[in-house]
């Protein structure tokens, strides 16, 4: 096993991720809803897919 040095910088790292997990969860969450509030309009919720997987770590919205 590697010692990285700073334990620190492996829990700032792991909180991250967790944070990153989070809104993931909350984006697809809202993608379910989107898919069956709006079953006919596949193209829009390809579109927000693809915005999600590129934004959602930059920022928050609400759900």
């Amino acid at each position: 096993m590697h010692d990285l040095g700073k334990p620190s910088v492996c829990l700032d790292l792991q909180s991250k991720l967790n944070k990153t997990l989070q809104l993931n969860s909350q984006y697809i969450c809202r993608n379910i809803y989107y898919n069956v509030a709006h079953k006919q309009n596949y193209s829009r919720l390809r579109q927000l897919r693809f915005q999600n997987r590129t934004s959602c770590v930059k920022y928050r919205r609400p759900l």
